[in-house]
């Protein structure tokens, strides 16, 4: 062993006084060596970079008027978003996957579908319909879930609101009516919204990190520009939202069948990954 170590060491001292000459020699050509393979280095760092990286079409200027763009968002009446949630309550703190199917408003035929997704596995749904709550999974008061489904709804179509008036403050835009107030900026993007609830503290929501979604929708064939993340701030609680995906349809139905295979696909997925680690 003690010879092996020598003949190891020899080796290594031979090898490192080889590295220094060759590096410390004079090359033949007027460039050195070093800033060649520093060149070289850098070059393919940057071939790297652009081929992997996202392509998203920049943010563009508004093409419209404030007015016009929030009446092409009012025209949207069926969407679906997927986004990862995290909910901290009074220092516990929960997390999963969670889909919401808003068609129309809770009134005349409108229905809000809430599910939330642990593992792959259903753990909890609240569905607004025609005014009334139905909740199944975790235990929610109707109080809490209505409240809960109202935020996140309020949230995400930030742009519904009844009588709304506009106002300038601070290089922003203020949207706003008797209980809620939306601030969104110069490219129409929100970034922060204020709700008033009748015997309630007010709920707060921070938008950070705008991305493009991709939409089919014949009125948003270009897509939307939407923030990625969302905090919502209630009742002492804090809830954190990740937008993955939106879709925006014509047809509900369209829209329900679209995300139930998504679903089921996710289930599929899930379940041969439990049966290989079980193997």
């Amino acid at each position: 062993m003690r010879q092996w170590n020598i003949y190891s060491d020899s080796l290594s001292r031979g090898s490192a006084s080889a590295v220094r000459k060759f590096w410390n020699s004079e090359p033949d050509c007027a460039v050195p060596f070093s800033y060649l393979y520093i060149s070289m280095f850098f070059c393919l760092i940057l071939l790297l970079s652009s081929g992997c990286a996202k392509k998203i079409p920049p943010q563009p200027l508004p093409e419209m008027t404030l007015n016009e763009y929030l009446f092409k968002l009012d025209s949207i009446k069926t969407v679906k978003f997927l986004f990862s949630i995290r909910v901290n309550r009074q220092g516990e703190e929960i997390s999963g996957n969670a889909s919401m199917f808003i068609n129309g408003d809770d009134t005349a035929g409108g229905e809000t579908v809430l599910r939330v997704y642990s593992l792959g596995f259903l753990i909890s749904e609240i569905r607004l319909s025609d005014g009334k709550i139905i909740t199944e999974g975790k235990n929610l008061s109707p109080e809490k879930a209505y409240l809960l489904i109202e935020a996140l709804r309020s949230c995400l179509l930030w742009w519904r609101m009844e009588e709304r008036e506009l106002e300038e403050q601070d290089n922003l835009i203020i949207i706003r009516n008797s209980w809620r107030k939306v601030y969104i900026d110069q490219d129409y993007i929100p970034r922060r919204q204020e709700i008033d609830l009748p015997q309630v503290p007010s709920v707060v929501i921070n938008y950070e990190r705008p991305e493009f979604y991709p939409s089919e929708d014949k009125e948003f064939k270009k897509g939307i520009w939407f923030p990625s993340l969302i905090t919502v701030r209630l009742q002492g609680n804090e809830i954190s939202l990740h937008i993955k995906k939106i879709v925006i349809v014509q047809s509900s139905r369209a829209a329900e069948q679209q995300f139930e295979l998504f679903e089921e696909m996710s289930a599929l997925l899930l379940c041969c990954s439990i049966k290989k680690l079980l193997l």
